[in-house]
């Protein structure tokens, strides 16, 4: 039997569906490896999604096809992503049920002004806006003066992947205090929501930072479901302390805008306020 993990990973490369010759039992093999990996008990499921546990039973197996309602009420009661219910409806042949618009696209202008008042707002402390790859999609006045000056200018350049711009031996974890715990704490996040996602490019991502940190390791060492991230940038004897916070867009009904994160740097004391303030006033005049 596949693991959960590489259930996802291959189907969402499609390979279990080119390979097996009937898709339904490709898709009740997929269904089953996501249900175990969350834990639930086939009778579970179905008890909490309101559906027959033999029916449930026979989908799994492959004996039943389930409707496109059965699959969304399963899938949302596993709390899957709109991206993953889009891959399991399409999996059993089912036209997918969430758009995916990039968020450049003339259809997002009023997501994008929101976003930008939220950074704009969030002066003069650096914030940006990340996906589920950590790629820098927008960033305020704040990002660009604070945070860009002190990594490499090969890190700066467009297009930017705040974890990249994190961990390069040329990035900000040269000037992060206590950056051995700050880094595992970081790569153990990026590692639950890799695998809980089952995000393939994240995953790959992971792999490619951790090789950054001394003894790496794919296992928590700390909660890092903690939701605030305390963080202190040492650079020419000053000291810059910081915690920064994460905010999602309420309800979402399109795969990309349930991906969009807002994360903003906020002083954690009065001497990292104040030098803000300074460095803003410094910057305007």
């Amino acid at each position: 039997m596949i693991s959960w993990v590489q259930a996802w990973n291959n189907y969402q490369g499609g390979n279990v569906f080119r390979k097996m010759e009937n898709p339904i039992a490709a898709f009740g093999d997929t269904l089953k490896a996501i249900r175990k990996g969350k834990r639930l008990s086939q009778l579970d499921l179905a008890l909490d999604a309101g559906v027959s546990s033999r029916h449930l039973s026979f989908v799994e197996t492959g004996r039943a096809k389930p409707s496109r309602e059965m699959i969304l009420r399963l899938a949302q009661t596993m709390n899957l992503s709109l991206r993953q219910q889009n891959a399991l409806l399409v999996a059993a042949g089912f036209p997918a049920e969430f758009t995916q618009t990039p968020v450049s696209s003339p259809e997002m202008s009023m997501i994008r002004q929101a976003l930008e008042r939220t950074l704009s707002n969030h002066e003069p402390y650096p914030a940006f806006v990340i996906n589920t790859s950590y790629d820098v999609l927008m960033a305020n006045t704040g990002f660009e003066q604070f945070l860009l000056p002190l990594v490499a200018k090969r890190l700066a350049a467009e297009p930017r992947n705040i974890l990249l711009l994190t961990f390069d031996p040329d990035g900000l974890c040269r000037y992060i205090e206590d950056w051995n715990s700050v880094g595992h704490w970081l790569l153990d996040r990026v590692w639950e929501e890799a695998i809980s996602s089952q995000n393939d490019a994240l995953l790959k991502l992971h792999q490619r930072i951790s090789c950054h940190l001394p003894e790496a390791r794919p296992s928590a060492s700390t909660d890092s479901r903690f939701p605030v991230l305390p963080l202190t940038i040492v650079k020419d004897s000053v000291r810059i302390r910081m915690f920064s916070t994460i905010t999602t867009l309420g309800t979402p009904l399109d795969v990309n805008l349930q991906e969009l994160r807002i994360e903003s740097l906020f002083p954690a004391d009065e001497e990292t306020a104040q030098l803000f303030l300074t460095l803003s006033g410094a910057a305007s005049g």
